[in-house]
């Protein structure tokens, strides 16, 4: 008998009729809040850890006709979000089959345009990074991302999200923000567009 999917894993399935011109949507899971967490069996310990202080929803950015990116989006505070999965930087930037259990992408940081109340991203993102730096028994080594614009009509599908456009938002800002804030340092992985990811400096204290 087939295991079922732990929550961490669920990932919102597009159903696409072949006949039909394919539509880029964003599909979110149901939101599971932290007193919640308890309820549920998780793939990966970090996302169970992260979960009894964020909530989350399971999501699937469907790009185009079999090509999409799945990960989790937590709520960082204040109409701030941060996706991240499980993403083997040695594979295909993006997939189903993500199985990589010491190494976290956060595939996407942003503010909601709807519901952010004004306040900073980043420091929301770093407490979110120190928050699993204290996690026990912690298995992740790595934390990494890519600097990539965000503004071009090749990520026209990270609208869909209703981030808050951001003209800043540019591969060299970013790069530079990563490097400063974060500690970011180029990775030996390299991207799609063999750039280095960007490795963030991450202290964990109690690691696996």
């Amino acid at each position: 008998m087939k295991a079922l999917k732990t929550i961490d894993t669920y990932y919102p399935i597009y159903y696409h009729s072949s006949w039909l011109n394919f539509e880029q949507k964003h599909l979110l899971g149901w939101q599971v809040k932290p007193h919640e967490a308890c309820e549920y069996e998780f793939e990966y310990s970090y996302n169970e850890w992260l979960a009894r202080k964020y909530s989350f929803r399971s999501s699937h950015l469907a790009i185009s006709q079999g090509y999409g990116a799945v990960g989790i989006q937590w709520h960082i505070g204040g109409g701030c979000y941060v996706i991240t999965n499980a993403q083997d930087a040695q594979k295909a930037e993006h997939g189903i089959e993500l199985n990589s259990k010491d190494h976290l992408y956060l595939v996407f940081a942003y503010r909601h345009k709807d519901l952010w109340d004004g306040r900073p991203l980043m420091p929301r993102m770093k407490a979110f990074i120190q928050y699993l730096e204290q996690m026990p028994a912690n298995p992740i080594v790595t934390i990494y991302t890519r600097a990539t614009d965000v503004n071009g009509i090749e990520k026209k599908h990270l609208s869909l999200t209703g981030m808050l456009p951001s003209k800043n938002a540019t591969d060299a800002t970013l790069d530079r923000v990563y490097r400063k804030y974060f500690g970011a340092t180029d990775w030996k992985y390299k991207d799609c567009e063999g750039k280095p990811f960007l490795k963030f400096r991450y202290n964990p204290q109690y690691p696996l």
